[in-house]
Protein backbone atom coordinates (compact mmCIF):
# COMPACT_ATOMS: atom_id res chain seq x y z
CA UNK A 1 0.00 0.00 0.00
CA UNK A 2 1.09 3.27 -1.36
CA UNK A 3 -0.18 6.13 0.70
CA UNK A 4 0.57 10.52 0.24
CA UNK A 5 2.36 13.07 2.71
CA UNK A 6 1.69 16.06 1.19
CA UNK A 7 3.95 16.28 -2.10
CA UNK A 8 5.33 12.69 -1.35
CA UNK A 9 4.56 8.80 -2.37
CA UNK A 10 5.06 7.01 1.11
CA UNK A 11 6.25 4.68 0.46
CA UNK A 12 7.89 6.05 -2.98
CA UNK A 13 9.51 2.70 -3.60
CA UNK A 14 8.57 -0.76 -3.00
CA UNK A 15 9.27 -4.01 -4.07
CA UNK A 16 6.51 -6.95 -4.99
CA UNK A 17 6.75 -9.97 -6.65
CA UNK A 18 4.43 -11.00 -10.23
CA UNK A 19 1.19 -11.00 -9.48
CA UNK A 20 0.83 -8.70 -6.71
CA UNK A 21 -1.65 -5.92 -6.69
CA UNK A 22 -0.32 -2.51 -5.27
CA UNK A 23 -2.67 0.09 -3.62
CA UNK A 24 -2.51 3.78 -3.88
CA UNK A 25 -4.34 5.72 -1.07
CA UNK A 26 -4.99 8.96 0.30
CA UNK A 27 -5.06 10.44 -3.69
CA UNK A 28 -7.85 13.46 -2.32
CA UNK A 29 -5.29 14.53 0.42
CA UNK A 30 -3.33 18.08 -0.21
CA UNK A 31 -5.77 19.19 -3.38
CA UNK A 32 -5.72 16.29 -4.73
CA UNK A 33 -3.31 13.65 -6.80
CA UNK A 34 -3.40 11.01 -9.37
CA UNK A 35 -1.31 7.85 -10.06
CA UNK A 36 0.48 7.20 -14.02
CA UNK A 37 2.52 5.93 -15.10
CA UNK A 38 5.83 7.45 -16.21
CA UNK A 39 8.56 6.23 -18.82
CA UNK A 40 11.92 6.59 -16.39
CA UNK A 41 12.71 7.66 -12.73
CA UNK A 42 13.01 10.98 -14.44
CA UNK A 43 10.17 11.23 -17.05
CA UNK A 44 7.48 14.49 -15.96
CA UNK A 45 4.56 13.14 -17.64
CA UNK A 46 2.35 9.80 -18.03
CA UNK A 47 3.83 7.55 -20.74
CA UNK A 48 0.18 6.93 -22.63
CA UNK A 49 -0.08 3.17 -22.49
CA UNK A 50 0.57 2.09 -18.62
CA UNK A 51 -1.81 2.63 -15.47
CA UNK A 52 -3.23 5.68 -14.77
CA UNK A 53 -5.49 6.44 -12.11
CA UNK A 54 -7.55 9.20 -13.65
CA UNK A 55 -7.61 13.37 -13.39
CA UNK A 56 -6.26 14.75 -10.24
CA UNK A 57 -8.73 14.05 -7.38
CA UNK A 58 -10.81 11.31 -9.35
CA UNK A 59 -10.41 8.97 -6.44
CA UNK A 60 -9.32 8.56 -2.93
CA UNK A 61 -7.72 4.92 -4.18
CA UNK A 62 -6.25 3.25 -7.09
CA UNK A 63 -5.61 -0.52 -7.53
CA UNK A 64 -2.93 -1.91 -10.36
CA UNK A 65 -2.31 -5.64 -10.88
CA UNK A 66 1.87 -6.38 -12.05
CA UNK A 67 1.73 -9.37 -14.24
CA UNK A 68 5.08 -8.68 -15.47
CA UNK A 69 8.69 -8.65 -13.95
CA UNK A 70 10.09 -5.04 -14.07
CA UNK A 71 10.87 -1.51 -12.58
CA UNK A 72 7.36 0.92 -13.29
CA UNK A 73 8.27 3.94 -12.42
CA UNK A 74 4.96 6.27 -11.07
CA UNK A 75 4.37 10.23 -10.58
CA UNK A 76 1.84 12.60 -9.71
CA UNK A 77 1.30 14.58 -12.38
CA UNK A 78 -0.50 17.69 -10.61
CA UNK A 79 2.56 17.27 -8.59
CA UNK A 80 5.81 16.30 -10.38
CA UNK A 81 7.35 19.49 -10.64
CA UNK A 82 7.76 18.67 -6.71
CA UNK A 83 9.09 15.35 -7.63
CA UNK A 84 6.11 13.61 -6.53
CA UNK A 85 7.15 10.55 -7.73
CA UNK A 86 8.00 6.47 -7.08
CA UNK A 87 8.79 3.18 -8.00
CA UNK A 88 7.53 -0.44 -8.13
CA UNK A 89 10.08 -3.09 -8.74
CA UNK A 90 8.35 -6.50 -9.71
CA UNK A 91 10.51 -9.39 -9.25
CA UNK A 92 9.62 -13.05 -10.42
CA UNK A 93 8.46 -14.79 -13.50
CA UNK A 94 5.83 -12.84 -15.96
CA UNK A 95 2.61 -15.28 -14.99
CA UNK A 96 1.64 -16.77 -18.41
CA UNK A 97 -1.46 -15.40 -20.94
CA UNK A 98 -4.40 -17.82 -20.52
CA UNK A 99 -4.71 -19.75 -23.77
CA UNK A 100 -6.55 -23.12 -24.83
CA UNK A 101 -3.32 -24.03 -26.35
CA UNK A 102 -1.22 -23.43 -23.13
CA UNK A 103 -3.87 -25.85 -21.39
CA UNK A 104 -3.08 -28.26 -24.03
CA UNK A 105 0.42 -27.92 -23.42
CA UNK A 106 0.12 -28.47 -19.65
CA UNK A 107 -1.85 -31.26 -19.92
CA UNK A 108 0.25 -32.97 -22.37
CA UNK A 109 3.49 -32.68 -20.14
CA UNK A 110 1.66 -34.21 -17.08
CA UNK A 111 0.39 -37.38 -19.44
CA UNK A 112 3.81 -37.92 -20.27
CA UNK A 113 5.49 -37.45 -16.82
CA UNK A 114 2.59 -39.90 -15.69
CA UNK A 115 3.21 -42.20 -18.66
CA UNK A 116 6.93 -41.88 -18.36
CA UNK A 117 6.68 -42.58 -14.35
CA UNK A 118 4.19 -45.97 -15.11
CA UNK A 119 7.16 -47.26 -17.34
CA UNK A 120 9.78 -46.99 -14.66
CA UNK A 121 7.98 -48.72 -12.24
CA UNK A 122 6.81 -51.54 -14.43
CA UNK A 123 10.41 -51.98 -15.05
CA UNK A 124 11.11 -52.51 -11.45
CA UNK A 125 12.78 -49.27 -11.02
CA UNK A 126 12.06 -47.31 -7.74
CA UNK A 127 12.18 -43.44 -7.38
CA UNK A 128 14.40 -42.50 -5.07
CA UNK A 129 13.35 -39.89 -2.30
Amino acid sequence: MIGTAGTSFTPADVTIEVGDTVTWIDLQSFGGHNVAQSASGVANTYDGSGFRSGDQGDFDTFEHTFNAPGVYYFICEPHVAFDMRGTVTVEGVALPAASPLGLVLSMTAIAAAAILLRYRYSKGFALKA
